[in-house]
């Protein structure tokens, strides 16, 4: 099993993809003997993920590739990656069990953007209290990514983090970053990301990240694959479950309605009255002669 992100550089067991090159993918799974590949990208970089994965295809047949465009950056899709990967109870688990993880993972795990000003923002048209409060020092903004937009947050009201919570960020805090983080845990990843619509120059990547439980749901099998199904079709290649083994429309006929036997014939003893004549005599159990 191999988990990709595109957008960014390898994080741990996780492998980074570029975005500027179709065949990415094609050239990270060059030695993978593992047919089974997940490809996670942020929502707008979900046409360069697919394309990559049908570059894969129609050079690697066998691949089974499957792309997840979830509403993260690329720096919190890396991290959930990672985590899963990392868990010794995944060592030799089905596909669609890691798959479920990191589904479960990302939903739950928040992605961030720290921004000193809201100037530098293309996708993000700002409202009057947002261009007054970027008027005089950099007052900080924390944007929460989600499946539609992000919500903008003052810096110094914070972003709802808990005491004590773990708060990863990309590279090292700039002073009013750690400021407004809160008396939180933080911890720096050195990473490299791509550019993104929600990102400045000066932009900080954040993640605070949430643990999946293991599914014990038994999934059944894939009939092309074998990785497990989800709604009755595979993440990986899209088929559907191995068909049930069944009888023969005309062996059930024949076992339904059996056809009845028919009793045998035997050999009586021939009477005295015809022991004369040249051709033996067979007479059935109903004493008819032949």
């Amino acid at each position: 099993m191999l988990i990709t992100v595109i957008g960014v550089s390898r994080l741990g067991r996780v492998t980074g993809l570029p975005v500027d090159d179709p065949a990415g993918l094609l050239h990270a799974v060059a030695g993978a003997t593992d047919g089974h590949i997940l490809l996670l990208a942020p929502l707008h970089r979900a046409s360069d993920a697919r394309e990559q994965a049908h570059v894969l295809l129609a050079a690697r047949p066998e691949a089974r590739v499957s792309v997840l465009a979830l509403p993260h950056h690329a720096l919190t899709l890396a991290l959930v990656a990672d985590e899963v990967m990392r868990r010794p109870d995944l060592a030799d688990a089905d596909p669609t069990t890691v798959w479920q993880l990191v589904r479960q993972s990302a939903a739950r795990s928040r992605s961030l953007v720290w921004h000193p000003r809201l100037g530098g923002l293309a996708d993000h048209p700002r409202t009057s209290g947002e261009l007054i409060g970027d008027l005089g020092r950099a007052p900080g903004w924390f944007c929460e990514l989600g499946p539609e937009s992000f919500t903008v947050v003052p810096g110094r009201r914070g972003a709802r983090f808990r005491s004590g919570e773990t708060v990863l960020h990309l590279g090292e805090a700039p002073p009013l970053l750690k400021t407004q983080l809160g008396d939180v845990r933080a911890v720096p990843v050195m990473v490299e990301v791509a550019p993104a619509p929600y990102r400045s120059r000066r932009s900080v990547e954040v993640t605070v990240l949430a643990a999946p439980v293991l599914p014990t749901t038994l999934l059944a099998p894939c009939a092309s694959c074998g990785a497990g199904l989800v709604d009755q079709q595979c993440p990986f290649c899209g088929a559907g479950p191995v068909p049930r083994a069944t009888a023969s429309e005309t062996y059930r006929r024949s076992a339904a309605t059996p056809t009845p036997l028919t009793p045998p014939r035997e050999i009586l003893p021939v009477p005295d009255a015809v022991a004369s004549r040249s051709a033996p005599v067979l007479v059935t159990t109903r004493g008819e002669t032949t």
